[in-house]
């Protein structure tokens, strides 16, 4: 937004979450600019000014995809959830999803949280899909694994951390992620124990 300080700003207009699909996934992943951004613009009836300022997840989006591509230049052997991590766990501190999004930062990450298939696999069925559901989705001979792990993304949010749920594990809850070290990096279980509580960032 022009003229506000201390920038950035959240736009009124935009999703602050939760994810009503899963809220133990933390979303929005990360912020980037959206509010007045000058771009070029489709003319018609008549205009004969090839650029607006336009606002919204349209504008947003292609600076996250140069970020993207520039990360993609750095480590071309890096998966989709890799980069994806490395932008989330970099992000500067604010008030949805991991932060507002570091170009500079992104491209050097002390570790990233990657993930392929199997492991959104292994997520669908610990969300109660079955395999013929699987099959139907993936149009593979896909199959649930023995022991449903969780989604190893870069944050962690527990939405509904009950009593009971507290009592059965001895008043903790534990989530596991698996980090693939780009620097010197030591990777850790995580343990939350307060109601609605959300760990972005590097662990």
């Amino acid at each position: 937004l022009t003229n506000q300080k201390p920038a950035p700003l959240m736009a009124a207009f935009s999703s602050s979450g939760p994810n009503l699909v899963d809220p133990d996934i933390l979303t929005p992943d990360i912020t980037a600019p959206g509010v007045h951004i000058l771009a070029a613009y489709r003319q018609f009836n008549n205009s004969k000014v090839p650029y607006k300022l336009v606002s919204g997840t349209s504008m947003s989006c292609p600076h996250v995809s140069g970020i993207v591509a520039l990360l993609k230049s750095y480590y071309p052997t890096w998966s989709p959830a890799a980069i994806k991590s490395a932008t989330a766990t970099t992000a500067s501190p604010f008030d949805s999803g991991g932060g507002h999004v570091n170009p500079n930062a992104a491209a050097h990450p002390s570790l990233v949280y990657d993930a392929d298939e199997q492991d959104s696999i292994g997520y669908l069925c610990g969300l109660g899909y079955n395999q013929t559901k699987l099959q139907i989705l993936t149009q593979t001979a896909a199959k649930c694994p023995d022991n449903p792990t969780d989604l190893n993304c870069p944050s962690i949010a527990i939405s509904n951390l009950s009593r009971s749920k507290v009592d059965e594990l001895h008043g903790s809850y534990r989530s596991t992620r698996e980090c693939v070290g780009v620097g010197s990096s030591i990777c850790a279980a995580v343990q939350a124990q307060r109601r609605d509580e959300s760990i972005p960032g590097d662990i």
